[in-house]
């Protein structure tokens, strides 16, 4: 394997600007990935999309609010695990 600078891909130079362009992109990146895991992670959240599922399926009321608790009460124990 040579060593020699020649067989090294060349650097484009970037200008102040573009690298600050570059650092805004990623940052508004990071921070939608960062909101989409809190989604995820979120009881509430989840409770809600269980209840638009179960409303789409034609699930009865009384089992939408149950999985509604069941939800509220499982996320409330995993906050609860996580921080202890």
């Amino acid at each position: 394997m040579p060593s020699d600078a020649t067989s090294a891909p060349a650097k484009k130079k970037r200008s102040v600007a573009q690298i600050e362009a570059d650092l805004a992109k990623t940052r508004e990146e990071l921070a939608a990935t960062v909101h989409e895991l809190a989604d995820k992670v979120n009881p509430k959240v989840q409770a809600a999309k269980a209840v638009d599922r179960a409303k789409s399926m034609g699930v009865a009321p009384v089992a939408i609010a149950a999985a509604a608790v069941a939800a509220g009460v499982a996320g409330f124990i995993l906050v609860r695990r996580m921080r202890s």
